[in-house]
């Protein structure tokens, strides 16, 4: 650890750390490198990437009944799942089955995760007093989404299965947006609502995400609250972001937890218990 922070990447003020823009060119060119790997597999990945069974379905009983009634057949017959349904249904009801413009979904999605996690690693690094150049920060997102993408359990389901993106990946990137808009000290109006939109969205995408993120969410607030002396609680406006995000976050995921399509759903399926 002492020959890192007594490297080129690190030189010490008298109250913060700055990391210089003399970055080990060699790392930083390999890393580069590793990412732009990255990028080129997931692009001709994705141009090999199709509508499956799922798509094709949800596209059909979009064009009998609409958008918005189908959000709602769903979330009566077989899944909560109303904000992810609702979001790849708006993509269904616009390109129908050319499949030409379906490619463009995957590399956004990679595109808006890569940048969200950069934006989250900036703010961090700001918060913390240590000064970075954004490059390096998006390096890092590239990195980050690169790790993520070769370490799901399921890539195709999760990464090219496109009723399965509004539930997986799509809940994620939410997530993760919206832990940069609550870590933003600008345009607080904006950003509370943005940040409140992203958390909805978590609310009601996935069971088993918004049940992690929930569990952590409210420890993270409990812990808070017994530490005044924190930042989050000592600064009041994200404080109110913080419990304003949380609030909406909450209500959707009740919404999404009451609903008759998940019981009817796991009926159909083997019982299993936490552990399993």
């Amino acid at each position: 650890m002492a020959k890192i922070f007594s490297s080129p990447f690190f030189l010490s003020s008298t109250n913060k750390i700055e990391i210089t823009n003399n970055m080990n060119k060699q790392l930083f060119g390999i890393l580069s490198l590793i990412g732009l790997l990255f990028i080129f597999l997931f692009i001709m990945l994705s141009y090999y990437s199709r509508l499956a069974t799922d798509d094709y379905y949800f596209i059909g009983d979009i064009k009998n009944h609409g958008m918005f009634e189908q959000v709602y057949f769903q979330y009566m017959n077989w899944s909560g799942r109303y904000a992810a349904t609702m979001a790849i249904n708006i993509f269904y009801n616009l390109f129908g089955l050319q499949q030409h413009y379906y490619l463009i979904l995957p590399v956004f999605s990679l595109l808006f995760l890569v940048l969200g996690t950069s934006l989250v690693v900036y703010q961090v690094f700001l918060y913390l007093k240590i000064h970075i150049r954004f490059i390096y920060a998006l390096l890092i997102g590239l990195l980050f989404s690169s790790c993520l993408f070769f370490l799901s359990f399921e890539i195709g389901e999760s990464w090219f299965w496109y009723c399965g993106y509004s539930s997986y990946l799509w809940s994620i990137t939410a997530f993760i947006w919206g832990i940069y808009f609550l870590l933003l000290n600008k345009n607080i109006v904006i950003s509370t609502i943005l940040a409140s939109l992203c958390f909805i969205y978590v609310g009601g995408a996935s069971e088993i995400y918004s049940a992690i993120i929930g569990l952590c969410y409210t420890i993270y607030l409990y812990k808070s609250y017994r530490n005044k002396n924190s930042f989050w609680w000592i600064n009041k406006f994200v404080r109110n972001k913080v419990i304003i995000a949380y609030c909406f976050f909450a209500l959707s995921f009740l919404l999404f937890l009451v609903a008759p399509g998940n019981y009817l759903r796991d009926g159909l399926f083997p019982e299993h218990h936490i552990p399993e």
